[in-house]
């Protein structure tokens, strides 16, 4: 008897893990998110992993900033919100999902922080693109607007001039896609379902809205030296402006206020034939010393 008692608590002992073992863990979320709902502010915020220097979980920082704030610990609840905006900008916790208190302090610290990140945002973008390096200057563009596009409209007015420069430079440093060769075909046969192009005499654009801006040199160099540079806009048969590009650049302050006008223009449409059609044209700048 004593053998086979024996025997049955060894089975017992090595069979409790073996259980164990098929209940899935708890996530960090999980966890946290229980706490809080129960009210266990402190073991939840205990619950969250401390900050470790890696960018922030966007789930667990809002859950330590709402711990916080219930535990009357406000201040510390505000750094922890603006930790997470320097990590993730453009976030912001769907209202659905937080307190109103907490949607305050996001916002704020989203005013404080993001005009500071989408500067820097320009100036490396700008940075890469004197170097040249146009596939890494139009994503910093990219992320510059997307910065500013995500603050409120009543604080987008103060960065205008910004979103500017970053717009014009996101289309000067736009990488032009090569058309792809033509299919090889059997016959050399125009193709019947393809219109043939108006025949007849060719009469150019002629321009209703053309004005180029004020030339205002931002410094002292810029004053005592002359620029040349040609614009060329492909206008549509509609006479309105398709797209523009700087072929060659002037200032990079002036080229960018000259891409932004010329999108602007309308042009009465050439013609050949007396049918309108598509065009081009190339505008000379010359910006003088002042």
């Amino acid at each position: 008897m004593r053998g086979v008692a024996f025997g049955l608590i060894v089975v017992a002992a090595f069979s409790v893990p073996a259980i164990a073992q098929q209940i899935p863990p708890v996530s960090d979320i999980e966890r946290v998110r229980t706490l809080y709902v129960a009210a266990a502010y402190a073991e939840a915020l205990a619950a969250i992993p401390p900050p470790d220097g890696e960018p922030a979980r966007t789930d667990l920082e809002q859950y330590r900033a709402l711990c916080l704030l219930a535990l009357g610990r406000e201040a510390e609840a505000v750094s922890a919100v603006e930790r997470l905006v320097r990590d993730h900008p453009t976030f912001l916790p769907p209202a659905s999902e937080t307190t109103p208190r907490m949607l305050s302090i996001f916002a704020t610290a989203r005013s404080k922080t993001v005009p500071d990140i989408a500067k820097s945002a320009y100036v490396d973008a700008k940075a890469a693109y004197d170097k040249g390096d146009k596939g890494e200057a139009n994503n910093g563009f990219k992320q510059t607007l997307a910065l500013i596009d995500s603050l409120p409209e009543s604080e987008k007015a103060a960065l205008s001039d910004l979103r500017l420069l970053a717009s014009g430079f996101l289309d000067l440093s736009a990488i032009p896609v090569r058309p792809a060769a033509p299919a090889a075909t059997e016959s050399a046969s125009p193709n019947p379902a393809t219109p043939a192009a108006p025949a007849g005499a060719y009469v150019g654009p002629v321009a209703i809205r053309e004005e180029l801006p004020s030339w205002n040199p931002p410094d002292i160099a810029a004053r005592r030296t002359e620029y040349e540079g040609l614009l060329r806009v492909q206008i549509g048969a509609d006479g309105r402006v398709v797209s523009v590009t700087m072929v060659k650049r002037t200032h990079p302050n002036y080229d960018v206020a000259a891409l932004r006008a010329a999108k602007s223009w309308i042009y009465q449409p050439a013609t050949r034939g007396g049918e309108p059609i598509a065009s081009q044209k190339d505008i000379q700048v010359k910006l003088l010393p002042r």
